[in-house]
């Protein structure tokens, strides 16, 4: 059994950049602002790294995809997802994006619904569990998946 996180670990670093520089700038400006109280500056900047460290946390480091010899599930805080590896008719790639013209994210689907992958798609399905590609997981995942997945054929692309 593996846990992998939804998003690439590239994605989280980016995220920590994201988060520092969302935590500095208001904490510089609120430091050295000399109209407002001191205890309204602590109770800010403690109600600001609050927030931004469960942002990140749900978004982020929240969504779990974990296979196993008997299924594959996604867990978050929000919903959980299990397909069992008898359930799952074709595993392949999506072409992900919300944005009909933006540029798309490909994603491995687990689909229980056939021709559900090698497509584009807008929005995730509660029929298929995705995540993000990475080094090493086509050949974890042909340990357990036996047929072929999509047009990825062992590397991470």
């Amino acid at each position: 059994m593996k846990k992998y996180l939804f998003v690439n670990p590239a994605v989280i670093v980016a995220m920590i950049v994201y988060l520092v520089v969302l935590a500095v700038i208001p904490t510089i400006i609120v430091y050295f602002s000399e109209v407002i109280n001191p205890w309204i500056k602590i109770t800010f900047v403690v109600s600001w790294y609050f927030f931004l460290i469960s942002y990140f946390y749900f978004t982020g480091i929240n969504k779990v995809v974990v296979v196993s010899d008997k299924s594959v599930e996604y867990r978050s805080f929000k919903k959980s997802i299990k397909l069992n590896w008898e359930e799952i008719v074709e595993v392949g790639l999506v072409y992900y994006s919300p944005y009909p013209r933006g540029r798309p994210t490909r994603f491995i689907c687990f689909s229980k619904v056939a021709n559900n992958t090698q497509i584009r798609i807008t929005k995730f399905s509660n029929e298929c569990i995705y995540m993000r590609n990475r080094r090493g997981l086509i050949p974890y995942l042909h340990t357990y998946w036996k047929k072929e997945i999509g047009d990825v054929k062992g590397g991470c692309k």
